[in-house]
């Protein structure tokens, strides 16, 4: 059932934004609580040892000052700490379930199948038009992006579709790479290539940004034979040289003159300037989000009106909310977070590459978005926390006594 669950809410996770609500709630969130309900009936003990783990008690702290500044600040708005609250009980409840290397396969597979599905429906919507399209220089890229998923029967970003696409990737070559399943390795390398050219499709400089790091990452951790990853690594290579349109390359461009810079470079010159303004305890979500952002080098002027625009890093967010304070324990989150990947030495290979390519994709998406409190960090926290706790810690405890049986000193 638990697995089942977890399968189901990561394939679902792309929709979250489409799904029906149901008595003023969203079908993914009752998924959660269905999970949640699940853990606290049948696994008790494993959630009162998951909710004290070192990651989780640095991020009830977050909460906590969260809490705190929006209180200090004017005009407090808590929806922001209240999905981060969220982003964490999600997290909880996965690393509870994520008890033995099923779970985390059927977690794997669960990002396969949204990355596979949300590539698709990518390649549908795009590849017709940037196709054929002649474009020159970056606005006229964004504009056709722009009329490619605006309105889009899914409600999809394309920044948001380029990271789950990119995600499908990485565990697609981790399973490439690490998996003995030679009998699904034509699917899986038609699964990557599918997910790589929807990931290019989005036209998202982001999304590309986080597919082409973390696969380099997984190429470079990987314990698999060098002459598999240079296959990989060419095959992806033409793949990309080949089949991306001219007009995706079009979008691939930064720079920061003023005269030519995108919305993107706008908001970081924006943060870049009001940062250091505000370092100490940030100016408050409702604040940001309301008549200091209007007043602010982030509002922007469309045919709606005046609006804000968020920092697209979750990092200058974080310090524009909620200062220093608020950074530092985002990354003391963070540097838990690393400090539970297995290492080198673990025996379980594939889950060890799973969880670097997935926690590098995470955090390069965290570079690239302001929505620090997005749910598929939920699964990649949850996903780290619940193998570190239940299946590598128990690994290393047996270590020393496995290293004094093979000197003889113990007999079994």
């Amino acid at each position: 059932v638990e697995r089942t669950l977890l399968f189901s809410i990561v394939v679902l996770l792309p929709l979250q934004d489409y799904l029906p609500t149901i008595g003023g709630l969203s079908a993914l969130w009752i998924m959660f609580a269905m999970l949640g309900a699940y853990v606290i009936l049948n696994r008790p003990k494993a959630l009162a040892r998951v909710v004290r783990h070192p990651v989780f008690l640095a991020f009830y702290l977050l909460v906590l000052l969260g809490l705190v500044l929006e209180s200090y600040h004017s005009h407090s708005d808590y929806q922001s700490i209240l999905r981060l609250a969220q982003m964490g009980g999600g997290g909880v409840l996965i690393a509870t379930v994520c008890r033995d290397p099923k779970a985390v396969k059927a977690l794997a597979l669960g990002v396969i199948v949204a990355g596979l599905w949300v590539s698709v429906y990518s390649l549908m919507l795009a590849v017709g038009v940037i196709s054929g399209a002649s474009l020159e220089g970056f606005y006229q890229a964004s504009a056709l992006r722009s009329q490619i998923w605006v309105g889009n029967e899914l409600s999809f970003n394309p920044n948001g579709a380029a990271a789950a696409a990119a995600g499908g990737a990485v565990v697609a070559t981790t399973f490439l790479l690490e998996s003995s399943v030679a009998r699904y390795r034509w699917l899986l390398a038609l699964i990557l290539g599918i997910s790589v050219l929807g990931t290019f499709s989005s036209m998202s400089r982001g999304g590309i940004g986080i597919l082409i790091i973390s696969l380099v990452v997984v190429l470079v951790v990987s314990s698999g034979g060098i002459e598999r990853r240079g296959v990989l690594l060419v095959g992806l290579t033409l793949l990309v040289l080949l089949l991306v349109p001219d007009a995706v390359w079009e979008r691939m461009t930064f720079t920061l003159d003023p005269g030519k810079a995108g919305a993107r470079t706008r908001v970081y010159a924006a943060a870049l300037h009001h940062i250091p303004e505000h370092i100490w305890l940030g100016v408050g979500s409702g604040n940001f989000w309301g008549e200091w952002g209007l007043q602010s080098q982030f509002a922007s002027l469309s045919a709606q009106g005046y609006s804000v625009s968020g920092s697209h890093n979750a990092m200058a967010q974080i310090t524009l909310l909620y200062g220093l304070p608020g950074l530092v324990l985002f990354l003391l989150v963070i540097w838990r977070l690393y400090r539970h990947i297995p290492d080198r030495s673990s025996r379980w290979p594939f889950e060890r590459l799973l969880i670097v390519g997935l926690g590098v994709s995470a955090l390069v998406h965290l570079q690239v978005t302001h929505g620090y409190y997005n749910k598929s960090f939920s699964v990649v926290m949850g996903l780290i926390v619940g193998f570190g706790a239940w299946v590598w810690k128990r690994e290393r405890k047996q270590r020393p006594i496995q290293a004094i049986e093979r000197l003889g000193y113990l007999r079994p």
